[in-house]
């Protein structure tokens, strides 16, 4: 245990000292250049022009039953959509800047990826097995905006964040005619998948 205390402080210490240590001159005796300081975030906030939101099926399964019996089922999309975010320069860590965007605005900005095949497979799970051919869906919009990071010795960047907003996790039957007031993506993967 002592041993261990010992070895990190050492390690603590060589990690100070490379930090405060005066740099060497380049090979041709110039000045290296200085390392950026590190950004301790401060403060972010989305900018106005963000491009419009595009809705994308993230998951879609197929099952095709007879007579009760599953005799396929079918992965047709599994595609997650991962939030990122891009800065100009080394600035902020880019995933604190997601988590601090999601905390502010949940609603447009979501901090993980949107993951939908495992929850086509829960509310498929609900649905009784018919004969035919049945299509279970996951879409999200797409969105992109503006963002501007402050760090806390008052440097900022600014670039893009691109997360998702809104699931849609739905299930159609092929064959069946859907309704005026059927969700544009449920029409969708029914023209598309059936």
């Amino acid at each position: 245990m002592k041993t261990t205390m010992i070895a990190v402080a050492v390690a603590a210490l060589a990690a100070v000292a490379a930090c405060t240590a005066p740099e060497s001159p380049a090979p041709d005796g110039s000045a290296p250049p200085s390392p950026q300081a590190a950004c301790l975030l401060k403060q972010v906030a989305l900018t106005k022009g963000a491009a419009p939101a595009e809705q994308v099926l993230t998951a879609v399964r197929r099952i095709k039953v007879a007579d009760t019996a599953e005799y396929e089922n079918t992965v047709l999309i599994d595609q997650p959509v991962v939030p990122a975010v891009t800065l100009t320069g080394p600035g902020p860590d880019t995933r604190a800047v997601l988590e601090a965007l999601a905390l502010q605005h949940g609603d447009a900005v979501a901090a993980a990826p949107h993951q939908g095949l495992p929850s086509v497979d829960a509310f498929l799970s609900g649905i009784e097995r018919k004969p035919g051919t049945l299509l279970g869906y996951a879409a999200v919009l797409r969105q992109s905006h503006g963002v501007t990071a402050t760090c806390a010795d008052g440097r900022s960047f600014t670039g893009t964040v691109t997360s998702w907003a809104m699931p849609d996790i739905g299930a159609v039957r092929c064959g069946l005619t859907l309704g005026a007031d059927a969700p544009a993506v449920a029409v969708r993967v029914q023209r598309e998948y059936c």
